[in-house]
């Protein structure tokens, strides 16, 4: 495992008012100086104890030691009783003077302190948060040119509104950093002159600065023997910097490659010195190009760009005949199925493919919930390992699973970070935003609903209803007797 820095501070310190003791702020900026966690003056009690719940949840609630106030004593003398329980005091803690709690310099001691008592009565004296930051790696020893560099920080919890931040020579670095786990990593390619200076890595709350450390980073003079890998993302157009330097003359420089498919090395690249740089068609064609046309002895640099998924393999630097250095290219593709745009509900499948290598690495998929990050899915790879990629299937794509990273990680550090973002949409249609075509079909279903109500009320009133014969029903018309009309026809004839 790296070395590295332990940085411990008390962020936050409370007394209650009961204690008479003012608020106060301790801080421990380097890895080798306890923190020590006072008590307050002027208290009455005979008996105390001290408990302790580390940040990481390893234990709820632990009781580290109790101590006994001396009654006969004209000043505070305590005596201590250590606690057996988790057999930790002893290797992470100590007693000290007038009942204080020594906090050795490790990360793992961070969390909330209590210094409560319990007898006469029991009631909480003082409360304390302890932080703490580890920087991976301690030391930064000076680096080859051209190589990648991986710089993480992490602090034991983040405060609410707080976030962790890379600056470089107090700007902000535009190297790739990623968060996961209350910790800021920050992945600088291809290092060069430019990528040198100080770096600090600063904790803010609500832009507010409140602690930090910072390192500077250097670089060695040649690349000589060195051998390191380089991960470039294969399909979205990355670059990538094959540098070679040497401290001696040389009388004549030459690149070639390995692919994985090919038995043999390719010459893509050679210069004499004083002499034009020749590239080589084969191997990578026009995509390779040296930002130097005169070789000077010293330093042949290649620049290949766009890099491509097939150009992974290893790239290795000859000096007059002799092997100089070598850099193993790992390319790194990403890509979601099905692809174009999907709509919010669509299933999805994320696959990280990684090309050959000779190394055991391991893939994560990391979440980006609205700046929480979040890892998914993780798989460890072999150097011998056929199945070089990790799938992850999304049953149903949501507004909040549209960000996403594969990252490479060796051992505890990420070595390269690929980012993809799901391009999904709400399911739109021809009448536009899904929410009034719902409005529309419901008001066309009460419209149509009031048409029919009203038609059958319509018919009711104005069509005649069936005519029923019924000799005894009075129709209004009155009939002469049959007599009556004998009678008058009779006297007409007559007349």
């Amino acid at each position: 495992m790296s070395p590295a820095c332990i940085i411990i501070f008390l962020l936050e310190l409370y007394f209650p008012a009961s204690a008479y003791v003012p608020t106060q702020d301790l801080s421990l900026i380097d890895e080798v100086t306890s923190v020590t966690l006072p008590v307050p003056v002027g208290i009455s009690g005979t008996e105390f104890v001290w408990e302790w719940t580390p940040h990481d949840g390893r234990f709820k609630k632990v009781q580290l030691v109790t101590a006994k106030r001396s009654k006969s004593s004209s000043g505070a003398q305590y005596s201590w009783t250590k606690t057996s329980e988790h057999n930790i005091y002893y290797t992470n803690f100590d007693d000290g003077g007038n009942g204080t709690l020594i906090i050795k310099s490790k990360f793992e001691n961070a969390g909330h302190y209590t210094f409560k008592q319990i007898q006469p009565n029991s009631t909480v004296l003082a409360m304390f948060e302890v932080f703490a930051f580890k920087s991976v790696p301690f030391r930064w020893d000076s680096v080859p040119p051209g190589v990648d560099v991986t710089r993480a920080c992490t602090i034991s919890r983040l405060p609410e509104s707080s976030r962790l931040q890379w600056k470089l020579n107090g700007s902000l670095s535009s190297a790739t950093k990623c968060h996961y786990n209350n910790t800021a990593v920050i992945i600088i390619q291809n290092v060069d002159e430019h990528s040198t200076g100080n770096y600090s890595c600063d904790l803010l709350k609500k832009e507010t600065y409140l602690r930090g450390f910072y390192n500077r980073l250097t670089l060695k003079t040649s690349t000589f023997d060195s051998r390191y890998t380089l991960y470039r993302d294969g399909a979205n157009r990355s670059e990538v910097q094959l540098i070679c330097r040497s401290s001696n003359r040389n009388e004549m420089a030459q690149w070639t490659w390995h692919s994985e498919s090919s038995s043999q090395s390719i010459r893509i690249a050679s210069a004499n010195r004083n002499g034009p740089v020749g590239i080589s068609v084969k191997g990578v064609g026009q995509r390779i190009r040296s930002p130097v046309t005169v070789y000077n002895g010293h330093y042949f640099p290649l620049h290949i760009s766009p890099v491509v998924f097939q150009d992974a393999g290893i790239y290795t630097c000859y000096t007059d005949n002799y092997v100089f250095m070598s850099i193993t290219l790992i390319t790194v593709q990403v890509s979601v199925e099905p692809p174009g745009v999907l709509a919010i509900g669509d299933e999805a499948t994320l696959t990280c493919t990684v090309s050959g290598f000779r190394e055991r690495i391991r893939l994560v998929w990391l979440r980006d919930d609205d700046g929480t990050v979040v890892t998914v899915k993780e798989e460890t790879l072999s150097a011998s390992a056929s199945n070089r990629s990790l799938a992850l299937f999304i049953s149903r794509v949501d507004t909040e699973q549209l960000k996403w990273a594969c990252v490479v990680f060796q051992e505890s550090l990420p070595s390269a970070y690929f980012p993809i973002e799901i391009n999904a949409e709400e399911m739109q249609t021809a009448f536009g935003d899904p929410v009034l075509v719902i409005v529309a079909c419901v008001c066309l279903v009460c419209l149509k609903i009031f048409i029919i109500a009203l038609v059958i009320c319509l018919l009711m009133k104005y069509l005649p209803g069936p005519v029923q014969i019924n000799p005894r029903v009075d129709t209004g018309v009155t009939s002469a007797p049959e007599e009556e009309c004998k009678g008058e026809h009779s006297r007409s004839g007559s007349g």
